[in-house]
C-alpha cells in the first residue's frame, strides 16, 4: 500500500496523515480505557500511565513521527527514496502497529501485570520487516532485514525510553 500510495496510485488508499491521526486517536482512547479498567477493577496499573494515554500519547507520535522517518532514512539511505516518502511509510506502518498494540492491550484483563512491550517488539519487527522487504524489494533482501531491525530497535527503544520518562514526570 505504502508504495503503491508513492508510485501516484491514491485514490484506492486512505490518506497517510488522516489514517495516522485517526489510528493515533483511537490507539491512545484504548490504551486510555484499558489502564482506567485495569486501575478500576483490578486495582493494577498506574493513574499517570493512563494520564499519559489521555492527554499525551497522540501528541507524542506526532513529535516522534519526524524522529522516526530521519532515523529510517539515515539507515536505508542507499534507496531510491528521500525523506518525505519514508515518512509516507512510517505514517503507514505507525497506524497499524500502534492499533495492534492496543489491541495487544486487551491481554492484560487475562494477566494484569504483563508487559506487553515484550509481544509488541516482535510483532514490530515481522511486521516491519515483511513491510520494507516488499518497500525496499530491488536491494538485497538480507540488507533489508538488517536495516529494519536497527531501524525498529532504535525508535521502539526511543519512543519507549521518552514514554517512561514522560510517565515519570506525570507521577
Amino acid at each position: 500500500m505504502q508504495k503503491e500510495y508513492i508510485e501516484g496510485h491514491r485514490i484506492k488508499h486512505q490518506k497517510p496523515f488522516s489514517m495516522f491521526f485517526i489510528c493515533t486517536t483511537a490507539a491512545a482512547l484504548i490504551f486510555y480505557w484499558i489502564n482506567t479498567a485495569l486501575i478500576k477493577y483490578y486495582q493494577v496499573g498506574d493513574e499517570s500511565a493512563a494520564a499519559f494515554f489521555q492527554h499525551y500519547m497522540v501528541m507524542l507520535q506526532i513529535i516522534l513521527l519526524p524522529v522516526y522517518a530521519g532515523i529510517t532514512w539515515l539507515i536505508f539511505n542507499n534507496s531510491k527514496y528521500n525523506y518525505a516518502e519514508m515518512l509516507i511509510l512510517l505514517l503507514y506502518m505507525l497506524s497499524v502497529l500502534l492499533l495492534f498494540s492496543a489491541i495487544l492491550q486487551l491481554l492484560r484483563f487475562i494477566w494484569p501485570h504483563l508487559e506487553t512491550r515484550f509481544i509488541e517488539l516482535p510483532v514490530i519487527l515481522v511486521y516491519g520487516i515483511i513491510t520494507n522487504i516488499f518497500f525496499f524489494n530491488a536491494g538485497n533482501k538480507w540488507m533489508v532485514v538488517i536495516k529494519s531491525v536497527l531501524a525498529i530497535v532504535a525508535c521502539f527503544t526511543l519512543a519507549g525510553f521518552i514514554q517512561d520518562q514522560l510517565i515519570k514526570i506525570l507521577s
